[in-house]
């Protein structure tokens, strides 16, 4: 293990919001279709499918670094969790660069060793000897209940969005970025991993959260009307949803069965005499 000042150990690393998305592992030597998925945050459009302008190999490097660190962030590493159980399986920490280069936003970065020279220049993150992975220079501590608490106090819920084929992770994380600073946006999609058309957004303070849910009038995105509320309130509401069903199905489930054991004890089935012809 390298060299680790105590201090540094519960020191707080603020990084640039990039593309929070959910890490995908394809075969190294094969591309495939499916691969392990992680976080909620995977996007199905990989960045071989989008046109881009050319860049220059000093943004490119840039690029990847700030990728990269974002991964191994306060804000991902402990909610991405493929990529959590992989730090967790290593003594210090290390993550194949192979693996890291395999996840879908980094997928158009080759040769691999461009991947792991962007990486050697970074501040927060430390390459192995031999160069073949990647760990964070100061280990990550989970966050205690009072950093949980004001993480959650400053995240929002919004919904509305379309839902139509496209790079949305970047889309909205500009979009929120013109209303507040933003720390991640994290898209929530269903069991297809399609996009649902709502996200939770955490900003950088309490302060930015409350001015967007206050105001007026709301925002609204590409002419579509948006339904915002604290996470707090989202929560709440999602909790009382699902104790309304629990009781409905209940009631449901407690009917049938009671006017199955009824029919019996008013003797459909044991008050019938065997000799009697009506049925």
């Amino acid at each position: 293990m390298s060299d680790i000042k105590p201090e540094e150990v519960n020191k707080p690393q603020e990084l640039p919001v990039v593309a929070a998305e959910e890490t995908k592992v394809e075969n190294v030597n094969k591309e495939v279709e499916s691969a392990p998925t992680t976080t909620e945050q995977e996007d199905k459009q990989t960045e071989e499918d989008k046109t881009e302008e050319p860049v220059s190999p000093e943004q490119e490097e840039k690029e990847i670094l700030k990728q990269v660190e974002f991964y191994f962030s306060d804000a991902n590493l402990p909610k991405d969790k493929f990529l959590w159980r992989t730090v967790q399986s290593n003594d210090e920490g290390f993550v194949p660069i192979e693996t890291i280069a395999l996840f879908n936003r980094m997928k158009k970065y080759r040769p691999l060793e461009k991947v792991v020279n962007a990486i050697q220049k970074s501040d927060f993150l430390v390459v192995s000897e031999n160069g073949e992975s990647v760990r964070r220079k100061v280990p990550i501590v989970p966050p205690n209940e009072d950093e949980q608490r004001d993480a959650f106090q400053r995240s929002i819920y919004v919904k509305g969005f379309p839902v139509e084929e496209k790079d949305w992770q970047y889309a909205l994380e500009g979009f929120f970025n013109t209303l507040g600073q933003t720390k991640q946006v994290r898209l929530r999609k269903d069991i297809d991993r399609k996009f649902k058309g709502d996200v939770f957004v955490e900003f950088s303070t309490k302060e930015e959260a409350d001015k967007v849910l206050n105001m007026e009038p709301k925002p609204s995105f590409e002419g579509h009307e948006l339904v915002i509320m604290s996470k707090g309130a989202f929560t709440n509401f999602k909790g009382v949803e699902k104790k309304f069903k629990n009781a409905n199905r209940g009631r449901g489930r407690g009917r049938g069965r009671g006017s199955g054991r009824g029919g019996k004890r008013g003797g459909s089935s044991r008050g019938i005499n065997k000799n009697d012809d009506t049925k």
